[in-house]
C-alpha cells in the first residue's frame, strides 16, 4: 500500500464520520418542519406556506441543514480550520519560511503525490545558493519538478543521504527529495598569474599557470544530443569536493585544479636546483619540458581522485628576481674578467720564455760565430799579422750576427760601430 491509497482511505474514513455524526445530529435533534411551523409574527405567514409545498423529501434534505443540526457540526469544522492553522504556523517555523503562504504551498505540494503543485522550478545554477534559500522545493525537497539546462548537472539528497544525479532536461523530485548542488560540466579554465616556487637551494621563482579541466567523463564521448557527457560517480565526489575554510567561505571543486597542480609544481621546482632549471649544462635538456610533462602526469592521477578531468595546462618561463639574475650576471662577469686574466698571465709569461730562450739561442749563436770567425783567422796567419787577422774575423763574426738579429736601432748603432772598428784594423793592417 503506497502513501496515495494511505492517504485515499483517510480521507474516506474521515468523510465517514462526518456525516455519521451529522446524521446523529440531525436524530438528536427531531427536526420537523410541517410539525414545529414557524411562529415569529409575519415571519409565519410568509415562511409557513412556503415550507407546506415543499415536497417531503426536499424537506427531508432541508432539515439536515437546519440551524439545529449544523450547530453540532461547527466544532468539527472550527476546530478543521485551526487544526490547519496550527500546521501551517508549525510548518512556517519548522522551515523557516516567509510566511503562512508559502507553507500553504508547502503543505499543499507535499500533500500532492501524483501532480506535484506548483509550476517547474529552473536551476540557475550562478544563482543556487540565493535560490536555495527562497525557493522550499530547493531546500527542503519535492513532491516537485525542476528543469536543468544544458551544460549543467545537479545532484540531490532524501534524509540527508546522497540520493540522485540529475542532467539537461525536466525532472520530478520524489518526496522530500532535495537538490544538493548544481555543477557546470562544460571545461573550464583557471589562471594563476602569480605562481611563487622555491628551489632546492633556496630561491624564490616566478611564473604563470592555467589548467583546463571538466567533470570526469569516464569512457562517454560528446555526441550531438549530449555535447557534455558526465560520470554520475564523478559528479558525487567532484560535488562533494568542498573545503571549510577560516572565514567560513566554501572552496568547492572549481578551484580544486589549480590549487593542486600547484602544490605539484612546487614539489617538482623545490627537489631542482636553479642552475638545472634555468641554466643546465646541457641546453638539449629542455628543464622546462620536463617539469611541465612531470606536472601534468601527477595532476592527472591526483584530479582523477576528486573526478575530474585534466585537460591541458599551460606553464609560463620561469623567471628569478631581478637582483637574483644581477648576482648572477656579476658573477659571471667576475668569472670571465679572472678567466682572461689567467689567460694574459699565462700568455705573458710565455712571452717572457721565449724571449729568454731567443736571448740565449742569439747568444749561443753569437759564441758560435765568433769562434768560427777565430778558427778561420788561426788558418790564415802569418807571422807579422796575427792580432790583426784574429781581431778582422771577429768584427766580421759579430756582424754577421748583427745581421742576422732583428733590425732596429740598436742594431744599426752596433752595426755602424762594426764598420768603423772593421775600417780602423784594415787601416793598421795596411
Amino acid at each position: 500500500m503506497d502513501a496515495n491509497q494511505n492517504k485515499q482511505y483517510g480521507q474516506t474514513a474521515l468523510m465517514v464520520l462526518l456525516f455519521v455524526w451529522w446524521v446523529t445530529a440531525w436524530y438528536i435533534e427531531r427536526i420537523d418542519f410541517l410539525a414545529r411551523p414557524v411562529d415569529l409574527p409575519y415571519v409565519a405567514d410568509i415562511v409557513n406556506p412556503i415550507i407546506q409545498s415543499v415536497p417531503p423529501g426536499l424537506q427531508f434534505i432541508l432539515e439536515f441543514f437546519s440551524f439545529r443540526v449544523l450547530r453540532h457540526v461547527v466544532p468539527f469544522a472550527a476546530g478543521w480550520w485551526l487544526a490547519r492553522r496550527g500546521a501551517l504556523a508549525l510548518i512556517q517555523e519548522l522551515y523557516d519560511l516567509p510566511d503562512q503562504a508559502s507553507a500553504q504551498t508547502f503543505l499543499t505540494r507535499s500533500q500532492s503525490t501524483e501532480a506535484p503543485q506548483g509550476g517547474t522550478i529552473a536551476i540557475r545554477r550562478t544563482e543556487f545558493a540565493k535560490d536555495r534559500l527562497q525557493i522550499p522545493l530547493l531546500r527542503y525537497g519535492g513532491p516537485g519538478r525542476i528543469s536543468v539546462k544544458q551544460g549543467d548537472v545537479v545532484w540531490t539528497e532524501r534524509n540527508g543521504r546522497f540520493q540522485h544525479v540529475y542532467g539537461p532536461g525536466i525532472h520530478r523530485l520524489r518526496r522530500y527529495e532535495n537538490v544538493r548542488g548544481a555543477l557546470d560540466v562544460r571545461p573550464q579554465e583557471r589562471v594563476d598569474a602569480k605562481v611563487t616556487l622555491i628551489t632546492e637551494d633556496g630561491i624564490e621563482l616566478q611564473t604563470t599557470l592555467a589548467v583546463t579541466f571538466h567533470i570526469g567523463r569516464g569512457d562517454l564521448l560528446p555526441t550531438v544530443a549530449d555535447p557534455y557527457p558526465f560520470e554520475p560517480d564523478n559528479v558525487y565526489l567532484a560535488g562533494y569536493a568542498e573545503t571549510l575554510l577560516i572565514d567560513d567561505h566554501i572552496d568547492n571543486w572549481e578551484t580544486l585544479p589549480l590549487k593542486l597542480t600547484e602544490a605539484v609544481l612546487r614539489d617538482i621546482v623545490s627537489k631542482k636546483t636553479l642552475d638545472r632549471l634555468l641554466y643546465p649544462s646541457n641546453p638539449e635538456l629542455r628543464p622546462h619540458e620536463i617539469v611541465k610533462e612531470r606536472m601534468d602526469r601527477q595532476s592527472k592521477v591526483e584530479l582523477a581522485k576528486w573526478g575530474i578531468d585534466l585537460v591541458s595546462t599551460r606553464l609560463g618561463a620561469l623567471q628569478a628576481p631581478n637582483q637574483v639574475t644581477q648576482q648572477r650576471i656579476e658573477y659571471w662577469q667576475t668569472h670571465w674578467r679572472q678567466h682572461h686574466r689567467a689567460k694574459d698571465v699565462s700568455d705573458e709569461a710565455a712571452s717572457l720564455v721565449e724571449i729568454e730562450v731567443g736571448r740565449a739561442q742569439a747568444k749561443a749563436a753569437a759564441i758560435k760565430r765568433i769562434l768560427e770567425g777565430v778558427r778561420d783567422g788561426q788558418q790564415l796567419l802569418t807571422s807579422g799579422n796575427t792580432d790583426d787577422v784574429v781581431a778582422l774575423r771577429l768584427v766580421d763574426a759579430m756582424a754577421r750576427v748583427t745581421q742576422q738579429s732583428t733590425p732596429n736601432r740598436g742594431t744599426q748603432l752596433l752595426g755602424a760601430r762594426i764598420e768603423a772598428l772593421r775600417g780602423k784594423i784594415g787601416s793598421n793592417e795596411t
